[in-house]
């Protein structure tokens, strides 16, 4: 079974996507903090991170630079969670890195639609 990293420091939120997930046949890890995801990253084989953009001691973003240097092709397969606009920095570097972006709320469909386009 496909297994899909989901980094949020809200436990309500890590527990409607391992929802979705188990929904879209995918299980799923938890991580709530940046740190102990990337040593999950290290130890375990996953098809796609789902990670919240403003996590307490390093942001999204820095996770997602961390995962590219340890695996480039988990870090095309990386979906960037957030519940606010980005400023103009934080867009152009997901513009130019073509990191997929999933707006909360979300729903069932969004989430689904994301992973398809990544092909996991």
């Amino acid at each position: 079974m496909k297994k899909v990293l989901v980094i949020d420091d809200e436990p309500n939120i890590t527990e409607i996507i391992n929802f979705f997930a188990n929904r879209l046949g995918y299980s799923s890890d938890a991580s709530h903090n940046g740190e102990s995801a990337l040593e999950k990253v290290k130890d375990e084989k996953y098809c796609a991170v789902m990670c919240d953009l403003q996590l307490p001691g390093i942001t999204g973003l820095e996770i997602y630079d961390r995962i590219k240097e340890l695996n480039k092709e988990l870090a095309r397969k990386f979906i960037l969670l957030t519940g606010s606009l980005l400023d103009e920095r934080t867009e152009a570097s997901v513009v130019q890195q073509d990191i997929k972006v999933l707006q909360k709320p979300f729903y069932f469909e969004g989430m689904k639609k994301l992973l398809a386009e990544l092909e996991v």
